[in-house]
């Protein structure tokens, strides 16, 4: 199967529909099921049968985006309490995994209460916590649950909880080097350190807690790699554990070598290459039989199918630069300005000019993107010649941007961010509301709309109270599913959908 074409520019469908809504309905993210599915199919197709994909679900948990996704992964990755009762309340009966660092003892009852059966459990201290609350919580968990301490066939397990111990597996030298944001072979607060390892595995076969079953090991190093290196990692983790496990002579059944796939910002045409970094797994999975690998990508599945857009209030001129004032702003996108992540940019022309007095516009190549708050880190930094436009403030440094072709008027629109992928995305489109708007005075200039291209992986930050103007969901449907598939930041628990995580001043 071949990979979906990567266009230059964001499909019909997205433009039509950004044209479409009204400013009452700005800002909003749109989303492409369409080129969502067929981008999944694809990663599907390039995995081999002993290989299990798991969406993180904290990369979008938009309720459209989980149910897109369910004919082609086998479950879902959740890291906190909120996302738990939100994937379980979207796709209820479907394999969830509870990871996360500083999981609280409601958050895992929690879990043990809607049936998550298995847990990456990051410390000893987390495991007896796990251990106890299983005892009291999980019916027929105990001795009775049959086998012994070291077996991990499975047979007669009764309804023990899984359990995948995450260790800061070492990695070999320079293969994480190239990752943009590496969590492991150095002190990090995710996992187990190495040198606890033996003695968090006597934990689970001493006999004490059979209401505990181990399956496996669980580690995520880096993210941001390209496929000869992850594949190195997957290496790395799975020799390792197949060590530990030979040193206490119990066998593994499962390991779990996290996501990390590359996505990247500054060449939209270019992809993770999930053919080799499949053919890679099987290698590996067929050097020992019997072992399922697990994978769980998070962006590297909707990085590109999504879109971030928001009227241009005004453009400016300052000093010789320009600058045009978004209504939005990094309060709704906050992962681009934390990584610095180039967003390409496009500008959707309006002509329509109500107003008597003349029509504010940008002269120049390059124009500062900024939003609506009350900051001077408006933008992201560049990082390339380029210099691309950042949506929003809240960044570290103003970037201007060179918008393509048309310069932003009071009334044109611009996109930025990744395009979409899928020609099969031609379709029409829904909206779905998302969020309740804070009552905020919006000024529309009629004659600019900036339209963001931007990641389905926002990692949308949620503070209760947060006051900010809200963002709507918009989804353009999928063609008919012709594929076969198999099926199978820690956000706070606030209500659902998320709040805006930065107030307006």
């Amino acid at each position: 199967m071949t990979a979906p074409a990567a266009p230059a520019a964001p499909t019909t469908a997205v433009r039509d529909l950004a044209r479409s809504l009204p400013t009452g309905e700005l800002p909003a993210y749109l989303y492409d099921i369409g080129a969502l599915r067929e981008h999944a199919a694809f990663v599907r197709a390039a995995l081999p049968e002993p290989v299990e994909l798991y969406y993180a679900a904290k990369a979008n948990p938009e309720p459209e985006i989980l149910a897109a996704l369910a004919p082609f992964v086998d479950g879902y990755e959740v890291s906190s309490g909120g996302e738990l009762a939100h994937v379980a309340g979207v796709l209820p009966g479907r394999p969830l995994a509870f990871s996360g660092p500083g999981k609280t003892p409601a958050e895992i009852a929690a879990a043990l209460d809607l049936g998550v059966r298995r847990f990456h459990v990051e410390s000893e201290h987390e495991l007896r916590v796990l251990a106890e609350l299983a005892a009291r919580r999980v019916p027929a968990c105990g001795a009775a649950a049959g086998g012994g301490a070291g077996d991990l066939s499975g047979a007669g397990a009764g309804d023990r909880v899984g359990v995948l111990l995450r260790f800061d597996v070492p990695a070999e030298a320079g293969l994480l080097a190239a990752g943009s944001l590496v969590m492991g072979g150095r002190p990090t607060q995710f996992g187990i350190d190495p040198a606890r390892a033996d003695a968090a595995v006597r934990l689970l076969t001493d006999g004490s807690r059979p209401q505990l079953e181990l399956l496996g090991v669980h580690a995520h190093l880096a993210s941001g790699l390209d496929a000869p290196e992850l594949l190195g990692v997957a290496g790395s983790v799975v020799d390792w554990a197949t060590r530990l496990a030979d040193r206490h002579r119990v066998a593994l059944r499962e390991v779990n070598v996290g996501g990390g796939m590359a996505a990247d910002y500054t060449r939209p045409g270019v992809r993770f290459d999930w053919a080799a970094y499949g053919a890679g797994l099987a290698r590996l999975a067929a050097a020992r039989p019997g072992l399922v690998l697990r994978i769980e990508p998070g962006r590297a599945l909707t990085v590109y199918c999504g879109w971030y857009v928001c009227d241009v209030l005004d453009v400016k001129h300052s000093r010789g630069e320009e600058f045009a004032v978004l209504r939005g702003g990094t309060h709704h996108l906050r992962t681009p300005a934390a990584k610095g992540h180039d967003q390409p940019c496009a500008v959707l022309p309006v002509d329509a000019w109500p107003h008597p007095w003349p029509r504010p516009a940008a002269g120049q190549d390059l124009v500062t993107l900024t939003g609506q708050l009350c900051t001077r880190r408006t933008c992201w930094p560049a990082g390339s010649g380029r210099r691309a436009c950042a949506p929003g403030t809240g960044w570290p440094s103003p970037w201007p941007a060179r918008t393509p072709g048309t310069s932003p008027t009071t009334t044109s629109s611009c996109i930025l961010g990744r395009p979409c992928t899928s020609s099969g995305s031609e379709q029409a489109a829904t909206v779905r509301g998302g969020f309740t708007p804070a009552p905020v005075v919006h000024v529309r200039v009629p004659a600019l709309v900036l339209v963001f291209v931007l990641v389905l992986s926002v990692y949308r930050v949620r503070v209760p109270g947060a006051c900010s103007e809200g963002v709507r969901s918009c989804i353009l449907p999928p063609p008919p599913v012709t594929a076969s598939a198999r099926s199978g930041s820690r956000p706070c628990t606030s209500r659902w959908p998320p709040r805006s995580a930065t107030p307006r001043c």
